[in-house]
């Protein structure tokens, strides 16, 4: 039984890499539009995929690091890049230490 068409499931890193590659692969070949759309579509996909993975992983590094540590600092930092946060937005303070 297939769920909904944008559920969201959890696959592993190494099964999004793989895709990653095979996809990259398929560039080399001459393939048909349909094929080529689909394949650019799945690339898409698989690059918001990792994207998203990243962040998390920064996200969850910012969260677990001691309190007072200047490692949180730099992973908090790390994550507002990721996320598009401009430095514009930030604190007069956290802009001056870049």
């Amino acid at each position: 039984m297939m769920g909904s068409p944008n559920a969201k499931v959890q696959v592993s890193r190494c099964f999004i890499a793989g895709v990653w590659v095979l996809l990259d692969e398929l560039r080399h070949y001459q393939l048909d539009a349909v094929t080529s759309v689909t394949c650019e579509f799945l690339q898409q996909q698989v690059d918001e995929k990792l994207a998203a993975i990243e962040r998390r992983e920064s996200f969850t590094k910012y969260k677990t690091a001691p309190v007072d540590s200047s490692e949180r600092e730099i992973f908090r930092k790390a994550y507002l890049d990721l996320v598009g946060i401009h430095r514009d937005w930030r604190s007069k303070k956290e802009t001056s230490s870049f």
